[in-house]
């Protein structure tokens, strides 16, 4: 009798054991289907988002490789000629959004984005020195100009003005999608919406965001000698401002109020807040669920 009871118990065990093992795989399988849902899809009928940078800057692109964004790079030509300089915030947005609706119509040939991505949102960016007289600097046309923007920058506070501007595109079988417009005052309003090469891909989104960031930076006395030995470098060149506070540049900067990546290029933080508006976190490298 003892040993039919003893039995009993053993078995009784062996069968609790089991179903806890069940109760458990089930819970891991559970766990698991939902890590395989929450996962972004790669497919282009996912609607997955892609972010296309419109620019040629090595600096900007640097950035978003630095906070681990998922980008493909896409440059066109774009008119940079604006008579009103006035208002520097105004023309860092204008260009900005010209040189996004570029790169937006580039795309519309590129069969390599139309099959990867449903929606395509396009970057486009422009940064300007404001000199302390008030003159704008772009980018020196040589050397002898390098040099008459850093004697112009020596000993004051300067501005850097970033104007970034977004500009959605999506697949003509994509679902349509509400958002808010926000379009800047001026010309931009004109610019040549993305898609009027006639390519059946994608068709733009009537949307563009635009917007600036300002940094104010201070500049150390410079001599002769060291601003002839820096421009010999070559590193002013191709630079907003005739100098790069990402390289030996740094060696003439004493103060920065404000955002510092707004001086290499692309203010981060303002680029974030606008593309989560048109639905993308770009943390996450994915569209805003």
């Amino acid at each position: 009798m003892r040993r039919l009871k003893t039995r009993r118990l053993k078995m009784h065990r062996q069968k609790t054991r089991r179903r806890k093992t069940r109760r458990m795989t089930s819970r891991q399988r559970s766990k698991l289907t939902k890590r395989m849902s929450s996962k972004p899809s790669n497919s282009a009928g996912s609607g997955r988002i892609g972010l296309v940078l419109g620019s040629a800057s090595p600096r900007r692109a640097s950035l978003l490789s630095q906070i681990g964004a998922d980008f493909e790079i896409r440059v066109a030509d774009a008119d940079e000629t604006i008579e009103d300089t006035a208002d520097p915030g105004a023309y860092v947005k204008e260009i900005a959004g010209r040189k996004a609706a570029a790169a937006a119509a580039l795309i519309n040939s590129d069969e390599t984005i139309h099959n990867k991505y449903d929606r395509v949102i396009v970057i486009g960016a422009d940064t300007i020195v404001v000199a302390p007289g008030g003159g704008i600097f772009g980018k020196p046309s040589g050397s002898g100009d390098a040099k008459r923007m850093l004697a112009s920058l020596s000993g004051q506070w300067h501005e850097v003005y970033t104007g970034v501007a977004l500009i959605e595109t999506h697949k003509m079988n994509a679902p349509e999608r509400s958002i808010v417009e926000t379009r800047p005052a001026g010309s931009l309003h004109d610019a040549p919406h993305p898609g009027a090469s006639g390519f059946t891909g994608y068709q733009p989104v009537d949307t563009q965001l635009v917007g600036y960031q300002l940094t104010r930076v201070k500049m150390c006395a410079l001599n002769e000698d060291a601003i002839n030995h820096y421009v010999d470098t070559g590193e002013p060149l191709g630079k907003a401002g005739a100098y790069a506070i990402q390289g030996a540049g740094a060696l003439f900067v004493e103060r920065v109020e404000g955002c510092f990546f707004n001086v290499v290029g692309l203010p981060l933080r303002l680029l974030c807040d606008m593309l989560y508006t048109l639905g993308y976190d770009l943390q996450k490298n994915k569209k805003v669920m």
